[in-house]
């Protein structure tokens, strides 16, 4: 008796009215069709290609929208306040970065990610909550030397780094990582190494508070 159907590909899915009849086209690769309305991850996907960056939001993901179209200096702001987003970012570019604005927490999963910014922080997360920072993979960040951001890689919130990837650091204008609030590593985070910081390695307003992995700081 069902009136409609749900029709799902990579990560997303399209209604589709079967009141008069069912015709599904199944050349288009479908993962899974269902009656029912799937109950799929809110993820975002960010994907960087030197001079550019690809962003898919699902159509089901609301009050999230990108400003900055397919440049790699990827603008992300969220209105929505009840469901907690995931960011999964990939690939490289020399000349990118990520700023992510909104009021509810997130989280920003870093597979195998190379960012260097010529004009400011290489990830710039304006949320004054809390931030989960999941880590697959080597991922490495560098900011512009004459820019006036904070830090090379910038939390308004408090940054929880989690999973067993690692993640390399330079900060070229001040501080590599930092956080208004505070910092927890968890038990099964990889390495965290700082290659420069012209100011702090790390540096929070709160606390800083370490469970496990590696963090390597260059004298630099």
């Amino acid at each position: 008796l069902a009136q409609s159907i749900y029709l799902c590909k990579n990560g997303d899915y399209i209604k589709q009215d079967i009141t008069e009849g069912l015709d599904i086209d199944l050349t288009q690769g479908y993962d899974s069709i269902t009656f029912a309305v799937p109950q799929m991850a809110k993820t975002v996907k960010i994907a960087y290609n030197g001079a550019t960056a690809s962003v898919t939001i699902p159509s089901f993901v609301t009050g999230v929208t990108c400003t900055s179209g397919t440049s790699a200096d990827v603008v992300i702001a969220s209105t929505n306040v009840t469901d907690e987003i995931t960011y999964m970012m990939s690939g490289k570019s020399d000349d990118g970065s990520l700023t992510i604005s909104g009021d509810y927490k997130l989280t920003v999963d870093f597979d195998n990610v190379s960012l260097t910014s010529t004009k400011g922080g290489a990830v710039d997360i304006q949320c004054g909550k809390r931030i989960n920072i999941d880590l697959h993979g080597n991922n490495t960040f560098a900011d512009a030397a004459g820019g006036t951001q904070k830090a090379c890689f910038y939390s308004k919130g408090h940054m929880e780094f989690s999973q067993d990837g690692s993640i390399s650091v330079t900060g070229n204008a001040a501080h590599a990582i930092a956080a208004k609030e505070y910092i927890e590593v968890k038990s099964k985070v990889g390495n965290i190494n700082i290659v420069k910081a012209a100011k702090d390695a790390i540096h929070c307003g709160q606390y800083f508070d370490m469970k496990g992995g590696t963090i390597s700081i260059d004298k630099n």
